[in-house]
């Protein structure tokens, strides 16, 4: 008797033609259900509970292994779109943190909670399918500002100022040279420091949410999204705003030429914004060159040549970022902005 099978193709050993496709697992991977061989959505939400809880409750000690952990618990126990579970996760990774005070460094804790915010706030961001160049650009902003605004708290509660502070530990290494030319290199340093430290903010921030990607991204994989979700280089976009704060910061440079009040200010935080929009604008170069490099058949070594080059050009002669500058306006990439299809001229297919 034909029952239906006998025109069609003999399946594989090992494989069942009635074995539903890959793209139904995926659906039900999104929707909290569990594809054959997976364990169930529940289960899955608890896991990441636990690695949440985990990574806070690591955070004062390291900072590597547990930012992962945060983005790959909250991008776990997200996934489905319950808001419950999201407050649960932020809960108990800053409930984790708590585990700091018995250590003795409670001043160092509300730095501790916002690093634990910005993990959580990218694992969000991923979850949403919002992990945008500009999107991350603005938590890691916000980040660096709290993280900051906290730094001149605890400064202040010590009788000093978080620029005082700085310039302290920066001339206790100026005070151990022993030689005129090592003092003289350190000299230098010490004017690079003292105009640039608050980039240590900025840099720790962006860290963490680089961190906290790997993390959401390893919890996609893990729930075998990563192809309805992908990640390339080559659609990085920077915001707007970033070309504002270039402005108002060769705006503060101009001022400080002047020698008029506030000139060192102006100057230390016209310089440091400049640094913060090249980061930005740099990152948008690079979505230039990797869109290139996606319309040529280079190898992975190849490729990662061209993109060590890229950046040895942009250290001596700011190309990624004057690209990156030019790109926001240009779009040479054809970008989709504000949900205006660019127009890729006859040809074209990038």
């Amino acid at each position: 008797m034909d029952d239906g099978r006998n025109s069609a193709p003999v399946p594989p050993e090992g494989f069942d033609a009635s074995e539903p496709a890959r793209s139904t697992d995926l659906i039900k991977a999104s929707q909290g259900a569990a594809p054959a061989g997976r364990p169930t959505r529940e289960a899955t939400r608890e896991h990441g509970y636990v690695w949440c809880a985990l990574g806070g409750a690591t955070l004062a000690y390291a900072t590597l292994l547990p930012c992962i952990l945060i983005g790959y618990g909250t991008t776990l126990a997200s996934i489905g779109g319950r808001r419950r579970a999201r407050a649960l996760c932020l809960a108990l990774a800053v409930i984790g943190t708590l585990v700091s005070i018995p250590l003795g460094i409670v001043s160092s804790l509300p730095t501790i909670i916002a690093q634990a915010v910005t993990c959580f706030a990218i694992a969000c961001l991923v979850v949403d399918e919002k992990d945008s160049l500009s999107s991350g650009s603005a938590v890691c902003a916000v980040s660096s500002v709290a993280c900051l605004a906290i730094g001149a708290a605890v400064a202040a509660a010590s009788g000093t100022t978080l620029a005082a502070a700085m310039d302290e530990v920066v001339a206790a290494y100026v005070q151990g040279a022993t030689t005129v030319s090592a003092d003289t290199s350190l000299a230098s340093v010490m004017a690079v420091l003292k105009t640039y430290w608050p980039m240590a903010y900025v840099l720790q921030a962006a860290t963490i949410a680089l961190l906290a990607f790997v993390g959401g991204r390893i919890a996609l994989r893990r729930l075998n999204l990563t192809q309805e979700r992908p990640f390339s280089l080559a659609k990085a976009d920077a915001p707007l705003w970033s070309v504002g704060l270039l402005i108002v910061a060769l705006v503060l440079l101009v001022y400080a030429q002047t020698g008029a009040g506030w000139s060192s200010v102006a100057s230390m935080v016209g310089a440091n914004l400049v640094m913060c929009a090249r980061a930005i604008l740099c990152v948008q170069g690079l979505g230039v060159v990797a869109s290139l490099l996606d319309r040529t058949s280079m190898g992975g070594f190849a490729r990662g040549l061209c993109y060590l080059l890229a950046v040895i050009l942009e250290v001596s002669m700011f190309v990624l970022s004057v690209v990156g500058l030019v790109d926001v306006w240009a779009n040479f990439r054809h970008l989709d902005r504000d949900g205006v299809p660019a127009q890729a001229p006859d040809g074209d297919k990038g």
